[in-house]
Formats: structure tokens, C-alpha cells, sequence
């Protein structure tokens, strides 16, 4: 069975609007330095247990991922970003090998670093908080 990380890849390249976009160009964690044109970018940043007394934590309730549109044209970067924004927000139903409950795109504040760029004077980032039920 896929982690949720793997299932989010998959779900973002099989979107056939998002895969106009960025084909498969989806990265989690690292960014290959070679690189060219438009791509997505993700990590988790966080996980939400439930917890029960009598049996510990079960599996996680909610996974949180930092993601991120680039792109060397600020354009295409909102364009990459509203095509995850309208193909996740607020989605339920098929993801890869399973269900979700629901995915819920929140765009970040401006106090928020890009972590998916690999040079200062690199191109334009769209980024967002994804959460998955």
C-alpha cells in the first residue's frame, strides 16, 4: 500500500489539468538540478494522529504538505497553482489505491519561505498548504 505523499504525486500527475501543465514534474522533498520549465514541489510538514488511551495512535487522521507551483513565468506559476487549487480543493474520492475523505488546499501566508526552488534568483512560486483526510 502507497504512503499518502506517494498517493498525492500520483493524484497530481494523473490530473489531466494539472498534467497539461507540469506533465510529470512533481517532486517531493528534492528537485532535480536539471530541471526545465514548470514543475510542483511538496513535502509534509505535518501529521495528525488520532489517539486513543487503550490502543495508542491509530492511523493518521490528517497528513499536511507544504506545496508549492513554479515557474519562470509568474503567469503559468498562477495558472499551475489554480489548477491544484481547483482539481483538490475540497475533493473526496479516488486517491491512487484508495479513498480520501477529503483535500483541502489553503494558500500560505507571505511569511512563508519556498523550500522547492534551488537558487535565490530562481523563478516564481505559487505556494499552498494541502491537507488530506
Amino acid at each position: 500500500m502507497a504512503d499518502v505523499a506517494t498517493r498525492l504525486r500520483t493524484h497530481l500527475v494523473t490530473d489531466s489539468a494539472i498534467a497539461a501543465l507540469v506533465g510529470e514534474n512533481v517532486h517531493q522533498g528534492n528537485v532535480p538540478q536539471s530541471i526545465d520549465g514548470d514543475y510542483i514541489w511538496f513535502g509534509r510538514s505535518g501529521v495528525e494522529s488520532l489517539r486513543v488511551l487503550a490502543a495508542g495512535a491509530i492511523d493518521p487522521l490528517a497528513v499536511r504538505f507544504d506545496v508549492e507551483a513554479i515557474s519562470h513565468d509568474l503567469d503559468r506559476c498562477q495558472q499551475i497553482a489554480s489548477a491544484i487549487r481547483t482539481r483538490c480543493d475540497a475533493y473526496r474520492g479516488t486517491f491512487a489505491d484508495t479513498t480520501v475523505q477529503g483535500i483541502f488546499v489553503e494558500d500560505h501566508s507571505d511569511d512563508y519561505i519556498p523550500r522547492g526552488v534551488f537558487s535565490d534568483d530562481g523563478p516564481h512560486v505559487a505556494a499552498m498548504n494541502v491537507e488530506i483526510f
